[in-house]
């Protein structure tokens, strides 16, 4: 009798025993599960970071293998998804987060992205190992992330210019919520209130501070500009803005110079701040500087019927006119007669100014610097630059399709540079000699006398422009 009742409790303890193990390591569809500590959380208003351990996995099994994390916003359905995947679907319908961290406890750590603010998310880590025969969960838990709190601060423009100004912004939040987002200035010339879509710069890059810098360039001469700080949530498209500011440019008469002549010239190139500095390169009948003179990326040439369109032969003072569009008033591109009656009239020498070479024009006790900028075409950059070049050329564009040229070295022989006409497929360019008239395209104009070159020369070019001031011209 007391055999039978100890193989009796000898059974009964095997029992309990078995149950346990089974609570501990529970078998589902050939896979084991072990039971492992809750994760720990640590959110923000888009992001959530999350640690912990699946135990009897070791740093080497865990290394090896695939872990990641599965989470959901749906907390009822949650532990669905979370069941499927342990039943072997890679893709239970819930978000997931592979190759994540381990260290060498064997602590798992990984941070999720692109979370919706003030929700509650459940989750759990898993993993398999690398043959695919055992696949764990941790114990599953749950977050909240937190309202996003943001504040932005729109910094006073530095460094105001004619064409550029330097503006300063914050964005004061999470440094792992300001990683899911997109800083930058909205500026506006007629909106009190300017949005992304009137005009933005967005910044390159942020500090730990969530301060940035923007170098606005393109602005217009003596305008009055209202900006503001903006920033995008990029997952959700959420769009917030700081307070408004304004900047004024510096008026573009200030750079009137007095030669002489009949009309005034700027002192420095167009989109310059200075009179060394090359400024903006702009292809004829554009208004928007570009280095790219692909014939494709014109906005003057119809590829449909393979022509340039035309705008007239002078667009001084006209909607083309870049210097016009950029400075308004009296000012707009020379023409061929003013460039001629600059390098005629004016004293020029040339030197060095600034890391390369200039022109210098003297006339009435006043005088202006012409850098030698290149110009751009379709093969880049051309006429090499700097100070031990001897291969740097002056060049600037009028408003009549054709521009003017001086090569450092030979500053006696000034050479036109123009193209044909696209509506009657003839080039007649004045220059010293006289009158040029020929077919075909662009010519060159010097000591050898006239060279034919490819139809449409100065279109195919990108070339700066020296404005002048048209006493004779208004808005």
């Amino acid at each position: 009798m007391i055999m039978r009742d100890s193989c009796k409790c000898l059974f009964l303890f095997f029992l309990f025993a078995l149950a346990l193990v089974s609570c501990r390591n529970e078998e589902v569809d050939g896979q084991d599960q072990e039971a492992s500590y809750a994760p720990t959380v640590s959110s923000t208003a888009f992001t959530a970071t999350v640690s912990g351990t699946i135990s009897g996995v070791t740093y080497d099994e865990l290394n090896s293998g695939q872990r990641g994390i599965l989470y959901a916003d749906d907390p009822e359905g949650a532990q669905s998804f979370f069941d499927s995947w342990l039943k072997g679907n890679n893709n239970p319908g819930c978000p997931q987060v592979g190759r994540i961290k381990v260290n060498a406890d064997g602590v798992m750590e990984a941070i999720i992205t692109k979370l919706k603010p003030e929700t509650t998310y459940s989750y759990c880590l898993y993993y398999v190992s690398r043959d695919g025969g055992t696949r764990l969960q941790s114990m599953s838990g749950s977050f909240t992330t937190k309202a996003f709190d943001c504040t932005l601060e729109t910094a006073e423009a530095q460094s105001v210019g004619f064409y550029k100004a330097l503006v300063p912004g914050r964005a004061r939040t999470d440094a792992n919520d300001l990683s899911l987002c997109k800083t930058g200035i909205a500026i506006s010339h007629d909106k009190d209130e300017p949005l992304l879509e009137d005009g933005f710069v967005e910044a390159s890059s942020t500090d730990d501070a969530g301060t940035f810098e923007i170098n606005l360039h393109e602005l217009k001469c003596g305008t009055e500009y209202r900006y503001r700080t903006y920033l995008q949530v990029e997952h959700t498209g959420q769009m917030l803005y700081g307070p408004v500011r304004t900047l004024t440019t510096r008026h573009p008469d200030e750079q009137a110079v007095d030669l002489g002549l009949s009309v005034k010239w700027a002192s420095c190139n167009l989109g310059a701040e200075e009179p060394q500095e090359w400024g903006g390169y702009y292809r004829w009948g554009e208004t928007l500087p570009s280095t790219n003179a692909d014939r494709s990326k014109y906005s003057l040439w119809n590829s449909y019927q393979n022509r340039y369109v035309d705008v007239g032969n002078n667009i001084c003072g006209t909607e083309y006119d870049a210097a016009h569009a950029a400075m308004s008033g009296h000012w707009r591109m020379p023409t061929k007669a003013e460039i001629d009656e600059l390098i005629g009239s004016c004293e020029m020498t040339l030197h060095t100014m600034g890391d390369g070479y200039v022109a210098e024009f003297t006339g009435n006790g006043n005088s202006i610097c012409i850098p030698a900028a290149g110009y751009y075409n379709s093969y880049g950059f051309g006429w090499a630059y700097g100070k031990e070049s001897d291969e740097c050329t002056i060049v600037f564009q009028s408003g009549e399709r054709a521009f003017y040229a001086n090569q450092v070295g030979d500053h006696e022989r000034w050479c036109w540079y123009a193209q044909v006409n696209p509506q009657t497929n003839q080039v007649i360019v004045s220059s010293s000699s006289g009158t040029i008239t020929g077919d075909g395209g662009g010519i060159i104009t010097g000591g050898s006398g006239p060279m034919t070159g490819d139809k449409g020369y100065t279109y195919e070019f990108a070339i700066p422009i020296r404005p002048v001031w048209d006493p004779n011209l208004s808005d």
